[in-house]
């Protein structure tokens, strides 16, 4: 079935989470929807977040159903147990998404969640140093722990290090390969 907006789609699938009620119900739904595509590299959320503890049990039981795959997501979770399930799933790289408003306290989760890279979402101004400094620490398989996304303003006009290649003047990759040619945020 398709869908005019994108939100109608969204909704309709939180409310089928939701009315599945457990971990195990919850990942049958995810990895029967995910078992009809082909996909190296899957990107979890395109709106929306981590709301459950048993929410992001069914996704480590979804990852690990596709144990070649790459997963990965961004986050604004604060909730230790939530973020614990996640840390435990081999082939899932989570981004804590920070911003000008945020990133202080992300920062400080990144404290006890240091295997998780960084987003951040620039308003027009550069990153704080502490930001760069901890994407720098961050022990992944990537070339910086840390990804930048300028807002629509400075797009293109602000060189940055860390800015995702798709936001770059020049990409030096198609759009819909520089995720998985880039690996910057799925590791």
């Amino acid at each position: 079935m398709k869908f005019a907006i994108p939100q109608k789609a969204y909704k309709k699938n939180c409310e089928a989470l939701l009315k599945a009620g457990s971990v195990e119900g919850m990942a049958e739904l995810l990895i029967e929807s995910l078992a009809r595509v082909s996909f190296r590299v899957f990107r979890i959320h395109v709106s929306g977040d981590f709301f459950s503890v048993d929410y992001a049990g069914a996704w480590q039981t979804t990852c690990n159903a596709f144990p070649t795959a790459m997963f990965w997501a961004y986050t604004r979770c604060r909730d230790p147990g939530i973020l614990g399930v996640l840390r435990q799933t081999s082939n899932l790289r989570m981004l804590l998404s920070c911003d000008r408003d945020n990133w202080r306290g992300m920062l400080a989760i990144s404290e006890d969640f240091p295997c998780f890279g960084l987003s951040y979402y620039t308003m027009g101004e550069k990153p704080p140093e502490q930001v760069y400094t901890r994407g720098d620490e961050v022990p992944v398989a990537c070339p910086q722990g840390l990804v930048v996304f300028p807002d629509q303003t400075v797009r293109r006009r602000l060189s940055l290090p860390g800015t995702c290649p798709t936001d770059l003047a020049v990409n030096p990759w198609p759009k819909q390969q520089a995720c998985v040619k880039c690996r910057r945020c799925c590791g």
